[in-house]
């Protein structure tokens, strides 16, 4: 067992290795901060670290790391505090890449009110992630907002917005696609 536990606690060295290779990689600071915030510090975990990561990050791809900032306050779930961070970036930019994580972000926040209940929190994130038009992440927001109207009582909302969450892949699998239809089956529609 403890081989194994000095295996892994090679990885952050890893992530390390890869950052300065290219400590203007996206990929490399979000792998390393990822793990980092997720780890147990037996491994290497470590906040403090995670922190570092991206105030250096900021200094080279500020709105980037603003995503990564984003990142830590969900793990720490603060729902208020990575919905502010994410706020401070713009609505619309002309990086495409950019935009897509915001609205990925957005939809994380909103699915994590959603589980806490929060319905309008959650409504109003899943909309920013709709609103970022990354078709995969406008998809799963749909269904999302379809979980809260029909939690709330609103059998017609929900209706169109499972639909909406198929329509970008009729053919979709898994939990939410099957969440859908079973409720679309449930509210009466086929």
């Amino acid at each position: 067992m403890f081989d194994a536990l000095g295996s892994v606690a090679k990885v952050p060295e890893s992530f390390e290795a890869a950052v300065n290779a290219d400590p203007s990689s996206f990929d490399a600071r979000e792998s390393a901060v990822t793990f980092y915030i997720r780890a147990p510090s037996i491994v290497g975990g470590s906040m403090r670290h995670a922190y570092r990561h991206v105030d250096q990050y900021a200094k080279i791809n500020p709105d980037y790391a603003q995503l990564l900032y984003v990142l830590i306050a969900l793990e720490e779930k603060d729902l208020p505090k990575a919905k502010a961070l994410l706020a401070k970036l713009p609505a619309e930019s002309s990086d495409p890449v950019l935009d897509q994580m915001i609205a990925k972000r957005w939809l994380a926040i909103g699915l994590a009110y959603l589980d806490a209940g929060q319905f309008d929190a959650a409504r109003a994130a899943l909309a920013h992630g709709v609103a970022h038009g990354a078709p995969s992440v406008a998809g799963q927001s749909h269904w999302g907002l379809g979980r809260i109207a029909q939690a709330q009582g609103h059998p017609e909302e929900a209706i169109d917005e499972y639909r909406a969450f198929l329509a970008f892949d009729p053919n979709a699998s898994g939990k939410p696609a099957e969440e859908a239809r079973a409720s679309l089956k449930q509210l009466g529609t086929n």
